[in-house]
């Protein structure tokens, strides 16, 4: 008769069940939701614009004065570099602000400074002038 020592090797599942339930509870508690958030802006109205048909970055001017691109907030200190960064990734020239027409022509020109000076063309959003 063989008397050789066997070990018996089973693996509990149950365990395993329980890790995956944590690592499901840790990462669904420390996923960061971002929420895109439309954002309402009244561009002037003009009888004379035109349809732009190029690659193009759109920035977003809101009333309350913060600046908006790619789903993204951006600070005017950071316009520039964000600019340059989006114009290398998309190769576009030129660059679309859409401004609220409440928004202070000091502030429209400092934006615009900083996209002259990331090597962008500029173009102003406007709407159709209605002829009544």
């Amino acid at each position: 008769m063989n008397t050789r020592n066997t070990i018996n090797m089973d693996i509990g599942i149950a365990p395993m069940v329980d890790l995956v339930f944590i690592l499901l509870i840790f990462f669904a508690a420390t996923y960061k939701i971002t929420e895109r958030k439309k954002i309402n802006i009244d561009v002037p109205s003009s009888s004379a614009g035109d349809s732009l048909n190029q690659k193009q970055i759109s920035i977003f001017i809101t009333q309350a004065l913060t600046i908006h691109s790619l789903g993204k907030k951006v600070m005017l200190y950071e316009l520039e570099d964000f600019l340059r960064a989006e114009k290398a990734k998309t190769g576009a020239r030129l660059c679309l602000v859409n401004c609220h027409k409440e928004v202070s022509t000091w502030f429209l020109v400092k934006v615009m400074d900083k996209i002259k000076a990331s090597g962008l063309r500029i173009a102003i959003a406007v709407k159709e002038e209605s002829t009544k």
